[in-house]
């Protein structure tokens, strides 16, 4: 049954288009295209302007109202007119105020409809929200003093991407990246809530440095706008590129750009236009509603044909095409990040999800589909014939058993890392991704229960599956039950690698006793066969790391691990995957004990070794990234910190159907309060604590760290009664941790703070004196808040008007900040 309030259930066209709606649609086929394919501009509106022709003049008389436009607006000087279009004006302009040098396009509404306005008004709030590498920005809007509303967005010099893919003769490969970079673009929009409505190429411009950059969100409408009508009475502006939906007045949703995703793509693929403007209304009313072209293997030109063959085709891209052009919305893609699924298993030559196959490809993609399963019931049948042909080789060569458990160690660790790979790509693999991890454990538990030391690091990956994916419970339940299962097994190595990773979930909830008893007992284990240990040592060094960070005790988790690292890198035959990895919990460990410059160096060190194995979107990439980021905004270095959050952001969502682990939202929401955007921030926190009320079993370090974020942005707005709100739930959550934490040290500093806002300096007096004789020099994790808390008591004394307090506080900021932070550092 479907829900009538459903935009993706009402979408579908069955009414009849009326004669007004009809008459509003001849009106756009009588109107100009653009001429100049070039079309340098950055207006949202560049996609459907015109140069101005006699033609144009001809059919519109309203543009007798930018003779009074001045030659500024506020600080930006119009330069020359780029273009008119179905809404108004677009000028090159710069700034002229002195400030900064930059061209920008200037768009200027032209119509004399009220509602045109108020849309215009919209579009200025929808782009403002929109911050994406391949979508043009908006700078700054206002009101001319004739009246007329104007937007200031980011200049492109750039050309159609048709026109820049004939001129560059591009291949397959070139066109399916630039496509992939506007779906991108799209679903990001549609991840903000907005529907474009009127991609074209027109609205496509490459820039200089084969950048795609998407414009015009003009007439795009917010899906939760909060209006009951689904429909919108606007016609399509451009026919070649509207939806059937669009043009019988239906419900207009995510599914309508992807109608027009999928038409450009049978443009860049075929050159050809299946829904090619026509003179007469009726044919292209057809077209559009009834026709369905045939696949673009079938339509491409000879001109196109020089770049582009049929052959290549023919397949998975003419199934990808007429299902995302498919006239039933139903029938499409569901979402954008669907067709870009499907894209992607074609470039990595998979069975792609939505295309019929044979019986014979059937069971191919069966067997792609379950891998996992396949390929681990092939491992544990190399294990079982390894195992026994070990067995009878012990009997006769008892004196080559230290050989031969070397030789097991490596078999093991090529088995995992082979595992962990499989687990990589299986993170790409969106919601059935989590069925394959069940299938996984379920298979573990099973095939896998004779091979306790086998099990125990398949599960190991496992479960850091879940935890990439954000599903932290079944994680923590899958290493509860190995844990259960293998303390009766009897072999130490496993129960002790089990331990470990059960000590990192303990932690994480802040069970400090459990965590370290699972410790304790796995070091009295690995050091009962300290000959076979070296696989389990690892794990384990890797492990201590991840608790010990999470139980606070930062410089112990730095010793530990900067040790580890020393051994594994030192180390003959240690896997990249592990040494990877450990680098990552290193650099995790020395940011958090203060160590931020090393930190720094150990995340590029680990991006330039990811980037070496051709590891650009694995999992440990954007981990690194968001870290990185993290890190930098420390330093403060918050531009960079944003485009690494960002790109980390990105990575996520396209790796796991648009999960994002709710830290990085509520990180790259602090950095952009530190830019000056607000709102975005508060909409970032906003949907990290989300997270983290829906996901059980989050971390509570990653949840303290939300709402710490909360309390700083919320304080620097002024809203001190929601950042107190949030203050409370900190403090309650931070009382898993010891008085002397940095944990509850952050919020003695936060409340500090409040009382000074609220205007409590006394209350601020007290609060701060603790932490103004915190031990620096013996806890480093400790410096950067002694920092933040002089600073405080800094603003402390401004505020109460003492000259010589402040001095004092400022001297012991410069003292403690010296060599923690660059230079170039805020403070």
């Amino acid at each position: 049954m479907t829900d009538p309030k459903d935009p993706a259930t009402q979408s579908e066209p069955d009414a009849p288009p009326s004669a007004e709606m009809l008459e509003r649609f001849a009106q756009h086929l009588r109107e100009p295209e653009s001429t100049d394919g070039r079309a340098k501009a950055g207006s949202p509106m560049s996609g459907d302007i015109t140069q101005p022709s006699s033609d144009f003049v001809r059919i519109s008389p309203l543009l007798s109202s930018f003779e009074q436009v001045p030659n500024q607006l506020g600080p930006w000087r119009l330069l020359r007119l780029l273009g008119r279009g179905g809404m108004g004006e677009v000028w090159l302009a710069e700034r002229c105020d002195g400030a900064f040098e930059m061209q920008v396009a200037v768009k200027l509404l032209r119509s004399d409809r009220p509602d045109v306005a108020e849309r215009f008004k919209l579009e200025r709030k929808l782009l403002a929200r929109l911050d994406h590498p391949n979508i043009a920005r908006l700078l700054d809007g206002g009101v001319t003093p004739t009246n007329l509303p104007y937007l200031v967005t980011q200049f492109v010099d750039g050309e159609q991407i048709e026109r820049w893919c004939e001129r560059k003769k591009a291949t397959l490969k070139q066109r399916l990246a630039l496509f992939l970079d506007v779906c991108h673009a799209v679903s990001y929009a549609h991840s903000e809530l907005i529907v474009h409505r009127d991609i074209k190429p027109g609205n496509i411009l490459i820039d200089e440095d084969g950048n795609a950059m998407l414009l015009d969100f003009g007439i795009a409408k917010l899906v939760d706008s909060g209006t009951t009508d689904e429909t919108t009475e606007e016609s399509p502006h451009t026919p070649e590129y509207a939806a059937p939906e669009q043009v019988l007045a239906g419900a207009i949703t995510t599914r309508t750009d992807v109608y027009a995703l999928g038409l450009l793509l049978y443009a860049l693929l075929s050159g050809a236009h299946p829904q090619s403007k026509s003179s007469n209304l009726a044919d292209q009313v057809e077209r559009i509603v009834e026709r369905l072209p045939v696949p673009p293997s079938a339509a491409v030109t000879p001109a196109h044909a020089e770049c582009i063959s049929a052959q290549s085709l023919r397949g998975n891209l003419d199934t990808i095409v007429m299902k995302a052009i498919a006239k039933a919305p139903s029938e499409r893609y569901a979402s954008v990040e669907a067709l870009v699924e499907d894209l992607r298993l074609h470039l990595a030559h998979r069975s792609i999800l939505s295309r019929p196959s044979s019986s014979l490809e059937r069971l191919r993609s069966a067997i792609r589909r379950n891998f996992l399963t396949t390929l681990l019931m092939a491992l544990t049948l190399f294990t079982v014939l390894l195992g026994v042909s070990y067995g009878i080789y012990q009997s006769a060569q008892v004196q080559a058993q230290g050989q031969l458990a070397a030789t097991s160690e490596r078999e093991a660790r090529a088995a995992r890392a082979f595992v962990s790979a499989l687990l990589e790509d299986l993170n790409l693999q969106g919601g059935a991704g989590l069925q394959l991890l069940q299938r996984a454990e379920r298979f573990a538990d099973s095939t896998l229960a004779e091979f306790p030391e086998l099990r125990v690091g398949v599960s190991n990956e496992i479960a850091r599956g879940y935890g990439n994916v954000n599903h932290y419970q079944r994680r923590a339940d899958l290493l509860e039950r190995l844990y259960s299962e293998l303390s009766a097994s009897g072999n130490s190595l496993a129960l002790a690698s089990s331990a470990c990773s059960l000590s990192t979930v303990r932690a994480e909830a802040g069970e400090r006793v459990q965590a370290q008893a699972l410790l304790t007992q796995a070091s009295k284990l690995l050091a009962q066969e300290p000959a076979r240990s070296s696989w389990a040592a690892v794990d384990c060094a890797i492990a201590r790391g991840r608790t010990w960070r999470q139980l606070g005790e930062f410089e112990r988790a730095n010793s530990e691990l900067e040790q580890a690292e020393m051994w594994i890198r030192t180390r003959r035959g240690t896997d990249a995957r592990l040494y990877q990895e450990l680098l990552l919990g290193l650099a995790n460990a020395q940011h958090q004990s203060g160590h931020f410059k090393r930190a720094l160096s150990t995340l590029q060190k680990l991006i330039a070794l990811l980037n070496q194995a051709g590891l650009e979107k694995s999992e440990l990439m954007h981990l690194a990234l968001n870290n990185l980021g993290n890190t930098e905004r420390a330093l403060g270095f918050y531009p960079s910190a944003r485009r690494n959050l960002e790109r980390s952001v990105d990575l996520q969502r396209a790796r796991s159907a648009g999960q994002v682990n709710a830290l990085s939202y509520c990180t790259l929401g602090a950095v952009l309060a530190k830019l000056g955007d607000p709102q975005a921030a508060q909409s970032l926190l906003t949907l990290g604590l989300e997270q983290v009320a829906a996901q059980p079993a989050t971390p509570l370090q990653a949840e303290l760290g939300c709402l710490r974020e909360q309390v700083e942005v919320a304080a620097a707005a002024g809203a001190v009664a929601s950042a107190q709100t949030a203050l409370a739930r900190y403090q309650k959550r931070a009382q898993k941790f010891s008085v002397h934490s940095v944990q509850q040290r952050t919020g003695q500093l936060l409340n500090a703070k409040l009382q000074r806002l609220s205007g409590d300096f006394p209350g601020a007096q007290r609060s701060l004196k603790p932490l103004l004789q915190l031990p620096v020099t013996t806890h480093s994790s400790l410096r950067p808040i002694a920092v933040a808390a002089w600073l405080e008591a800094a603003e402390l004394a401004a505020s109460q008007r003492q000259q010589a307090s402040l001095q004092a506080a400022l001297r012991q900021v410069r003292l403690l900040s010296s060599g923690l932070y660059p230079a170039a550092h805020p403070l």
